[in-house]
C-alpha cells in the first residue's frame, strides 16, 4: 500500500491478483493492469487486447507525445517499426486503422493508412502507402502512393498523377506542359495516327469525336490529333 494524501481512508495500492494478474489502484480504481502475459492496460483491467491497451470514457486528446527540446530538429516522433529478421518484397510495414461501431454494435473499419515494402533490397528500395476508406460497406483503397506517383482511384499509378473517374476543377488547371496533353473519347468513323479530331458529339460523360475537316465548317475547329 501507498499513502494516499487526498483519500486517507482508501489508500493507493500494489494488488498482485494470483498468479494472474498486477494491478495498480489509485483511490480504490484500477489504473493500471499487467496481465500475465505481460499486456498492459491503462483504464482496462480485463480484456485487455494487444501489448498496450489504453481505454478512457472521455473524449479528445487520448495519447499526447510531448517533446521539450528547443532545438530544429523534428520532434517528437511517432515511429512504426517493423523489425523482420528476414524482411521481403510486399511486406506490410506499419497498418493505421480507424475502428468504430456500426448501427448493428459490429466493430467496423472506417478507414486505414497501410504502408508496404514494394522492394527491400538495400540502395533500392522502395514503397508504397494506401489510403482506404469505406463506401456502402465495402473499405477499399481510394488513394495511392506509390514511388514517387500518385493515384486515386487507381492502386497501380504509372504517372506522376494517374486517376480513374471523373475530374472536375472550379478554376483553371495551371501547368507548364511539355508533351502532348492526351485525351481519350469514342470515334464516330476510322482514324488513322495524325488525324485532326473534332468533338461529333457529347452523351452524358461520354464524348465523340470524328475526323476534322478544313472545308466543312460544321466539322470545326479541330482541338486535336489522332495518335
Amino acid at each position: 500500500q501507498f499513502a494516499g494524501a487526498s483519500h486517507p481512508s482508501i489508500p493507493n495500492t500494489l494488488s498482485l491478483v494470483s498468479e494472474a494478474d498486477t494491478r495498480f489502484v489509485n483511490s480504490g480504481v484500477t489504473s493500471m493492469t499487467i496481465d500475465n502475459t505481460s499486456k498492459v492496460g491503462i483504464g482496462i483491467d480485463s480484456s485487455i487486447g494487444a501489448p498496450l491497451h489504453i481505454q478512457y470514457s472521455g473524449i479528445g486528446s487520448g495519447l499526447i507525445i510531448e517533446s521539450t527540446d528547443s532545438g530544429t530538429s523534428a520532434a517528437p516522433d511517432l515511429v512504426l517499426y517493423r523489425n523482420s529478421s528476414s524482411p521481403a518484397d510486399d511486406d506490410q510495414i506499419g497498418n493505421i486503422i480507424f475502428n468504430g461501431m456500426d448501427s448493428g454494435a459490429n466493430v467496423q473499419s472506417y478507414a486505414r493508412i497501410l504502408v508496404e515494402a514494394d522492394d527491400v533490397t538495400s540502395g533500392s528500395e522502395d514503397s508504397t502507402m494506401h489510403f482506404s476508406t469505406i463506401v456502402d460497406g465495402t473499405l477499399d483503397e481510394r488513394i495511392t502512393i506509390k514511388g514517387s506517383n500518385v493515384g486515386i482511384n487507381n492502386n497501380n499509378p504509372t504517372v506522376a498523377l494517374d486517376v480513374t473517374g471523373s475530374v472536375t476543377a472550379s478554376n483553371e488547371f495551371i501547368g507548364d506542359i511539355d508533351g502532348a496533353v492526351r485525351f481519350t473519347a469514342k470515334t464516330d468513323e476510322a482514324l488513322s495516327k495524325g488525324d485532326v479530331v473534332y468533338v461529333s458529339g457529347v452523351s452524358g460523360n461520354t464524348t465523340t469525336v470524328g475526323k476534322a475537316k478544313a472545308d466543312d465548317a460544321s466539322k470545326m475547329p479541330a482541338f486535336g490529333m489522332a495518335i
